[in-house]
């Protein structure tokens, strides 16, 4: 029987996704496993260490691991590394009542926001927050959808693809023909309802109201109750987030990656950081370190936590 749950697939010590192209793969092959599976995507945010999803399924563990499988292949031959990547067991977290639903969905697709790499759920790419009441809001995809110069450059070989699955012009499937849009906007009921959810406030309030759904004895679903994947450390930091003005200065995991992979790798002579040797992370980690980059960061993105 399908059941709706909130799934994260979570790498807490290491990048998962280290370049634009690794974030078109990423959604690809989870749109596929989705399809093989005969799961239905309803939203996402895909981050630079984990995967947040809300879907309906009967095949759950089988689809997280057809995802994991094939886009550990192409990072493992992309980036010249051996061995399984991320936690081997993903967060699943059953969802039920039309409260908790909603809130699921909206944690989700406000994911960005609280991890503080976007000003509003609306500003991050590689999220599905722009998908849903894109004509009640005015909105425009932002690449179209067009025939690519590689038609299956992003997609594995041998891909099975769905008829009704539409490349863009960057060759990343469209959000649009894979997840359940009009099912999800049915859930939130108005694009009004919607904007409401995507800047409401965590609290009591809301929790509250969770507790009114009959027939569930889940728990209230929060950014606690999501984050229990442990991708994420600090709840409390991930809640300021919703109050304090957005850094746009901060330089992001995508970014420090490109700058690590495409600058100060080559320098070392290495082709990929997971040639570095220590003494060569140490060394780049001291620069990053003088610039004033976390520790965290530059632990995560030089995958200080990856042995080979």
């Amino acid at each position: 029987m399908k059941r709706m749950f909130h799934l994260c697939i979570s790498s807490p010590d290491e990048i998962m996704f280290r370049c634009q192209e690794d974030y078109l793969r990423a959604f690809n092959y989870f749109a596929l496993a989705s399809y093989s599976t005969d799961t239905l995507l309803l939203c996402d945010s895909i981050m630079s260490n984990h995967i947040h999803s809300c879907v309906i399924s009967s095949r759950l563990h089988e689809m997280a691991s057809e995802f994991k499988y094939s886009y550990t292949r192409y990072f493992n031959s992309r980036y010249m590394r051996k061995g399984s990547l991320g936690e081997k067991i993903p967060f699943i977290l059953k969802v039920e009542g039309a409260r908790h639903i909603l809130a699921a969905l909206s944690y989700t697709l406000r994911n960005p926001f609280h991890h503080g790499v976007a000003s509003t759920p609306f500003g991050y790419e590689h999220s599905s927050a722009n998908i849903f009441f894109q004509k009640e809001l005015g909105k425009v995809p932002m690449y179209c959808d067009s025939e690519p110069k590689s038609k299956y450059g992003l997609l594995p070989s041998r891909a099975n693809c769905p008829s009704h699955f539409r490349l863009d012009s960057r060759g990343m499937f469209t959000r649009e023909s894979v997840l359940e849009v009009s099912q999800v906007e049915l859930m939130y009921g108005s694009a009004r309802n919607y904007l409401f959810y995507m800047n409401r406030l965590s609290g009591e309030k809301w929790e509250n109201e969770q507790k009114e759904d009959k027939d569930t004895s889940m728990e209230v679903v929060k950014l606690e109750t999501i984050e229990k994947c442990s991708a994420v450390h600090d709840c409390s930091a991930m809640l300021m987030n919703e109050k304090k003005r957005y850094d746009s200065q901060k330089i992001r995991d995508i970014e420090l990656c490109e700058e690590i992979d495409n600058v100060l790798v080559p320098r070392c002579g290495r082709r990929s950081v997971y040639t570095l040797t220590q003494s060569e992370k140490d060394n780049i980690a001291n620069y990053l370190y003088s610039r004033r980059v976390s520790e965290s960061q530059i632990r995560r993105c030089l995958c200080y936590a990856y042995s080979r």
